[in-house]
Protein backbone atom coordinates (compact mmCIF):
# COMPACT_ATOMS: atom_id res chain seq x y z
CA UNK A 1 0.00 0.00 0.00
CA UNK A 2 1.69 3.23 -1.10
CA UNK A 3 1.79 6.19 1.25
CA UNK A 4 -0.63 8.18 -0.92
CA UNK A 5 -3.09 5.33 -1.11
CA UNK A 6 -2.74 4.64 2.58
CA UNK A 7 -3.56 8.27 3.30
CA UNK A 8 -6.52 8.31 0.95
CA UNK A 9 -7.79 5.05 2.38
CA UNK A 10 -7.60 6.17 5.96
CA UNK A 11 -9.14 9.52 5.21
CA UNK A 12 -11.95 8.25 3.03
CA UNK A 13 -12.77 5.57 5.58
CA UNK A 14 -13.12 8.06 8.44
CA UNK A 15 -16.54 8.99 9.82
CA UNK A 16 -17.62 10.01 13.27
CA UNK A 17 -20.15 12.20 15.07
CA UNK A 18 -20.45 15.85 16.00
CA UNK A 19 -20.63 17.27 19.51
CA UNK A 20 -24.30 16.47 20.24
CA UNK A 21 -24.05 12.93 18.95
CA UNK A 22 -20.64 12.39 20.47
CA UNK A 23 -22.00 13.33 23.86
CA UNK A 24 -23.69 9.93 23.94
CA UNK A 25 -20.51 8.08 23.15
CA UNK A 26 -18.88 8.52 26.55
CA UNK A 27 -15.20 7.71 26.52
CA UNK A 28 -15.13 7.34 22.72
CA UNK A 29 -15.98 11.02 22.31
CA UNK A 30 -12.99 11.96 24.44
CA UNK A 31 -10.73 9.80 22.25
CA UNK A 32 -11.94 11.40 19.00
CA UNK A 33 -9.05 13.34 17.38
CA UNK A 34 -9.66 17.08 17.40
CA UNK A 35 -9.12 17.44 13.65
CA UNK A 36 -11.79 14.80 12.96
CA UNK A 37 -14.19 16.42 15.40
CA UNK A 38 -13.60 19.78 13.68
CA UNK A 39 -14.46 18.28 10.29
CA UNK A 40 -17.65 16.81 11.73
CA UNK A 41 -18.68 20.14 13.27
CA UNK A 42 -18.08 21.86 9.94
CA UNK A 43 -19.79 19.31 7.69
CA UNK A 44 -22.76 18.07 9.71
CA UNK A 45 -24.75 21.34 9.48
CA UNK A 46 -24.53 21.08 5.68
CA UNK A 47 -26.03 17.56 5.66
CA UNK A 48 -29.67 16.51 5.72
CA UNK A 49 -29.11 14.45 8.89
CA UNK A 50 -30.38 15.65 12.23
CA UNK A 51 -27.57 15.82 14.76
CA UNK A 52 -29.50 13.47 17.05
CA UNK A 53 -30.10 10.89 14.30
CA UNK A 54 -27.11 8.58 14.70
CA UNK A 55 -28.45 6.12 12.09
CA UNK A 56 -28.47 8.81 9.42
CA UNK A 57 -25.02 10.01 10.43
CA UNK A 58 -23.66 6.45 10.27
CA UNK A 59 -25.14 5.64 6.85
CA UNK A 60 -25.19 8.93 4.94
CA UNK A 61 -22.82 8.52 1.99
CA UNK A 62 -22.73 12.22 1.15
CA UNK A 63 -21.85 13.12 4.74
CA UNK A 64 -19.21 10.41 4.88
CA UNK A 65 -17.59 11.67 1.69
CA UNK A 66 -17.62 15.28 2.87
CA UNK A 67 -16.05 14.43 6.22
CA UNK A 68 -13.55 12.14 4.47
CA UNK A 69 -12.44 14.93 2.15
CA UNK A 70 -12.06 17.30 5.09
CA UNK A 71 -10.06 14.79 7.13
CA UNK A 72 -7.81 14.08 4.15
CA UNK A 73 -6.76 17.72 4.11
CA UNK A 74 -6.43 18.26 7.84
CA UNK A 75 -5.57 15.02 9.67
CA UNK A 76 -2.78 12.50 9.75
CA UNK A 77 -3.27 8.87 8.74
CA UNK A 78 -3.23 7.72 12.35
CA UNK A 79 -5.80 10.35 13.39
CA UNK A 80 -8.03 9.28 10.51
CA UNK A 81 -7.80 5.64 11.53
CA UNK A 82 -8.63 6.56 15.13
CA UNK A 83 -11.73 8.34 13.87
CA UNK A 84 -12.73 5.36 11.78
CA UNK A 85 -12.34 3.02 14.75
CA UNK A 86 -14.59 5.19 16.91
CA UNK A 87 -17.12 5.36 14.08
CA UNK A 88 -17.10 1.58 13.61
CA UNK A 89 -17.63 0.90 17.30
CA UNK A 90 -20.26 3.63 17.70
CA UNK A 91 -22.24 2.54 14.66
CA UNK A 92 -22.15 -1.12 15.65
CA UNK A 93 -20.17 -2.36 12.66
CA UNK A 94 -19.10 -6.02 13.03
CA UNK A 95 -15.54 -6.65 14.19
CA UNK A 96 -13.97 -8.84 11.52
CA UNK A 97 -11.29 -11.34 12.50
CA UNK A 98 -9.36 -14.03 10.65
CA UNK A 99 -10.48 -17.53 11.62
CA UNK A 100 -9.15 -19.56 8.69
CA UNK A 101 -5.47 -18.87 8.19
CA UNK A 102 -3.93 -20.48 11.29
CA UNK A 103 -5.79 -23.83 10.99
CA UNK A 104 -4.74 -23.87 7.33
CA UNK A 105 -1.12 -22.98 8.14
CA UNK A 106 -0.70 -25.59 10.88
CA UNK A 107 -2.38 -28.27 8.72
CA UNK A 108 0.07 -27.54 5.92
CA UNK A 109 2.96 -27.54 8.40
CA UNK A 110 2.02 -30.99 9.72
CA UNK A 111 1.78 -32.39 6.17
CA UNK A 112 5.16 -30.84 5.30
CA UNK A 113 6.76 -32.19 8.47
CA UNK A 114 5.48 -35.70 7.76
CA UNK A 115 6.73 -35.55 4.16
CA UNK A 116 10.22 -34.42 5.21
CA UNK A 117 10.38 -37.00 8.01
CA UNK A 118 9.35 -39.76 5.59
CA UNK A 119 12.04 -38.69 3.12
CA UNK A 120 14.76 -38.72 5.77
CA UNK A 121 13.55 -41.99 7.28
CA UNK A 122 13.70 -43.62 3.85
CA UNK A 123 17.40 -42.77 3.71
CA UNK A 124 18.33 -44.39 7.01
CA UNK A 125 20.60 -47.45 6.76
CA UNK A 126 17.95 -49.61 8.40
CA UNK A 127 15.48 -48.91 5.61
CA UNK A 128 17.72 -48.66 2.57
CA UNK A 129 21.51 -48.96 2.97
CA UNK A 130 22.08 -47.83 -0.64
CA UNK A 131 20.75 -44.32 0.04
CA UNK A 132 23.01 -41.75 1.64
CA UNK A 133 22.38 -38.41 3.26
CA UNK A 134 23.47 -35.76 0.72
CA UNK A 135 23.42 -32.03 0.00
CA UNK A 136 19.82 -32.07 -1.25
CA UNK A 137 18.70 -33.37 2.14
CA UNK A 138 20.52 -30.46 3.76
CA UNK A 139 18.56 -28.11 1.49
CA UNK A 140 15.31 -29.77 2.54
CA UNK A 141 16.17 -29.34 6.22
CA UNK A 142 17.09 -25.70 5.62
CA UNK A 143 13.76 -25.18 3.88
CA UNK A 144 11.95 -26.82 6.78
CA UNK A 145 13.68 -24.47 9.22
CA UNK A 146 12.72 -21.49 7.07
CA UNK A 147 9.07 -22.52 6.77
CA UNK A 148 8.93 -23.09 10.52
CA UNK A 149 10.08 -19.52 11.06
CA UNK A 150 7.54 -18.23 8.52
CA UNK A 151 4.67 -20.13 10.17
CA UNK A 152 5.71 -18.83 13.57
CA UNK A 153 5.75 -15.31 12.15
CA UNK A 154 2.27 -15.86 10.74
CA UNK A 155 1.00 -16.88 14.18
CA UNK A 156 2.56 -13.77 15.75
CA UNK A 157 1.07 -11.57 13.00
CA UNK A 158 -2.42 -12.93 13.58
CA UNK A 159 -2.04 -12.41 17.32
CA UNK A 160 -1.05 -8.80 16.56
CA UNK A 161 -4.14 -8.26 14.43
CA UNK A 162 -3.48 -9.54 10.89
CA UNK A 163 -6.90 -10.54 9.57
CA UNK A 164 -8.60 -7.58 11.27
CA UNK A 165 -9.45 -4.19 9.83
CA UNK A 166 -6.48 -1.84 9.97
CA UNK A 167 -8.33 0.77 12.02
CA UNK A 168 -9.14 -1.77 14.75
CA UNK A 169 -5.49 -2.32 15.72
CA UNK A 170 -2.85 0.08 17.01
CA UNK A 171 -0.30 1.81 14.74
CA UNK A 172 2.53 -0.13 16.41
CA UNK A 173 0.77 -3.40 15.61
CA UNK A 174 0.40 -2.43 11.93
CA UNK A 175 4.12 -1.65 11.74
CA UNK A 176 5.04 -4.93 13.44
CA UNK A 177 2.80 -6.91 11.08
CA UNK A 178 4.39 -5.30 8.02
CA UNK A 179 7.85 -5.96 9.47
CA UNK A 180 7.07 -9.66 9.96
CA UNK A 181 5.58 -9.85 6.46
CA UNK A 182 8.77 -8.34 5.02
CA UNK A 183 11.09 -10.77 6.78
CA UNK A 184 8.87 -13.72 5.83
CA UNK A 185 9.59 -12.79 2.20
CA UNK A 186 13.33 -12.34 2.77
CA UNK A 187 13.91 -15.45 0.63
CA UNK A 188 13.24 -13.18 -2.34
CA UNK A 189 16.52 -11.35 -1.75
CA UNK A 190 15.83 -8.67 -4.35
CA UNK A 191 13.01 -7.36 -2.17
CA UNK A 192 15.74 -5.69 -0.11
CA UNK A 193 16.24 -3.29 -3.02
CA UNK A 194 12.59 -2.28 -3.37
CA UNK A 195 12.61 0.33 -0.60
CA UNK A 196 15.32 2.34 1.09
CA UNK A 197 16.09 2.45 3.92
CA UNK A 198 15.11 -1.17 4.47
CA UNK A 199 12.97 -0.25 7.48
CA UNK A 200 10.82 1.85 5.14
CA UNK A 201 9.25 -1.41 3.98
CA UNK A 202 7.26 -1.54 7.22
CA UNK A 203 7.19 2.10 8.34
CA UNK A 204 6.02 3.81 5.12
CA UNK A 205 2.33 3.33 5.78
CA UNK A 206 1.84 5.95 8.51
CA UNK A 207 3.09 8.96 6.54
CA UNK A 208 5.48 9.96 9.34
CA UNK A 209 8.64 8.45 7.86
CA UNK A 210 10.63 9.36 4.76
CA UNK A 211 12.26 7.04 2.27
CA UNK A 212 12.14 5.64 -1.25
CA UNK A 213 9.33 3.24 -2.06
CA UNK A 214 9.73 1.08 -5.17
CA UNK A 215 7.14 -0.61 -7.36
CA UNK A 216 6.27 -3.49 -5.04
CA UNK A 217 3.31 -4.65 -7.13
CA UNK A 218 5.41 -4.86 -10.33
CA UNK A 219 8.07 -6.86 -8.51
CA UNK A 220 5.41 -9.19 -7.10
CA UNK A 221 3.85 -9.82 -10.52
CA UNK A 222 7.22 -10.47 -12.16
CA UNK A 223 8.19 -12.85 -9.38
CA UNK A 224 4.84 -14.63 -9.61
CA UNK A 225 5.12 -15.00 -13.39
CA UNK A 226 8.62 -16.47 -13.12
CA UNK A 227 7.43 -18.93 -10.46
CA UNK A 228 4.55 -20.10 -12.65
CA UNK A 229 6.85 -20.57 -15.66
CA UNK A 230 9.35 -22.59 -13.60
CA UNK A 231 6.60 -24.71 -12.03
CA UNK A 232 5.12 -25.53 -15.43
CA UNK A 233 8.50 -26.44 -16.89
CA UNK A 234 9.33 -28.71 -13.94
CA UNK A 235 5.99 -30.46 -14.33
CA UNK A 236 5.80 -30.79 -18.11
CA UNK A 237 9.41 -31.42 -19.18
CA UNK A 238 9.86 -34.74 -17.30
CA UNK A 239 6.56 -36.02 -18.68
CA UNK A 240 7.62 -35.32 -22.27
CA UNK A 241 10.82 -37.31 -21.70
CA UNK A 242 9.28 -40.60 -20.64
CA UNK A 243 5.94 -40.47 -22.45
CA UNK A 244 7.42 -42.32 -25.46
CA UNK A 245 9.35 -44.85 -23.42
CA UNK A 246 8.46 -48.53 -23.57
CA UNK A 247 6.55 -48.50 -20.30
CA UNK A 248 3.12 -49.87 -19.70
CA UNK A 249 0.27 -47.38 -19.88
CA UNK A 250 -0.38 -47.83 -16.16
CA UNK A 251 3.23 -46.97 -15.32
CA UNK A 252 3.18 -43.91 -17.58
CA UNK A 253 -0.02 -42.62 -16.01
CA UNK A 254 1.21 -43.24 -12.48
CA UNK A 255 4.53 -41.52 -13.13
CA UNK A 256 2.86 -38.60 -14.91
CA UNK A 257 0.51 -38.04 -11.99
CA UNK A 258 3.49 -37.74 -9.64
CA UNK A 259 4.84 -34.81 -11.63
CA UNK A 260 1.46 -33.29 -12.52
CA UNK A 261 0.52 -33.23 -8.85
CA UNK A 262 2.88 -30.28 -8.62
CA UNK A 263 0.41 -28.32 -10.74
CA UNK A 264 -1.50 -27.72 -7.51
CA UNK A 265 1.07 -25.15 -6.50
CA UNK A 266 0.90 -23.65 -10.01
CA UNK A 267 -2.84 -23.14 -9.56
CA UNK A 268 -2.06 -21.49 -6.23
CA UNK A 269 0.43 -19.20 -7.97
CA UNK A 270 -2.23 -18.18 -10.50
CA UNK A 271 -4.68 -17.43 -7.70
CA UNK A 272 -2.00 -15.40 -5.97
CA UNK A 273 -1.50 -13.29 -9.09
CA UNK A 274 -5.19 -12.44 -8.96
CA UNK A 275 -5.00 -11.51 -5.28
CA UNK A 276 -1.91 -9.41 -5.98
CA UNK A 277 -4.13 -6.87 -7.73
CA UNK A 278 -4.79 -5.66 -4.18
CA UNK A 279 -1.15 -5.74 -3.15
CA UNK A 280 0.24 -2.22 -2.97
CA UNK A 281 -3.20 -0.69 -3.51
CA UNK A 282 -5.06 -2.24 -0.60
CA UNK A 283 -7.21 0.12 1.40
CA UNK A 284 -7.26 -2.27 4.32
CA UNK A 285 -4.12 -4.43 4.05
CA UNK A 286 -4.30 -6.17 7.42
CA UNK A 287 -7.67 -7.61 6.39
CA UNK A 288 -7.63 -7.77 2.58
CA UNK A 289 -4.22 -9.39 2.07
CA UNK A 290 -5.18 -12.65 3.77
CA UNK A 291 -5.58 -14.29 0.36
CA UNK A 292 -2.03 -13.35 -0.63
CA UNK A 293 -0.69 -14.73 2.65
CA UNK A 294 -2.55 -18.04 2.30
CA UNK A 295 -1.35 -18.55 -1.28
CA UNK A 296 2.24 -17.81 -0.22
CA UNK A 297 1.95 -20.32 2.61
CA UNK A 298 0.67 -23.00 0.22
CA UNK A 299 3.53 -22.41 -2.21
CA UNK A 300 6.19 -22.36 0.50
CA UNK A 301 5.01 -25.61 2.08
CA UNK A 302 4.71 -27.35 -1.27
CA UNK A 303 8.23 -26.32 -2.32
CA UNK A 304 9.61 -27.53 1.01
CA UNK A 305 8.20 -30.99 0.38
Amino acid sequence: MSTTLATQTAYNATLSHNGSVASGLGQRAVELPECVALCIRNELPKATCNSANSTCICTSESLNNAIGACVKDGCTIIEALQGKKIHSLSCGEPVRRDSIQMPFVWSMFVVTLIAVAARLFAKTPLVNPTFTFSWDDCCILASLAAITAVDTGTKISIDLGFGQDIWMISPDQVTQILCIFFFSEIMYAIILLVSWPVSYNWTFWDGRHTGRRGHVKIFSFVNGGINIALDLSLCVLPVTQFINMSWTLKTKIRTSLIFLFSLIVTVSSCIRLETLTKFGDSRNPTFELKGVAICLELEDHHHTR
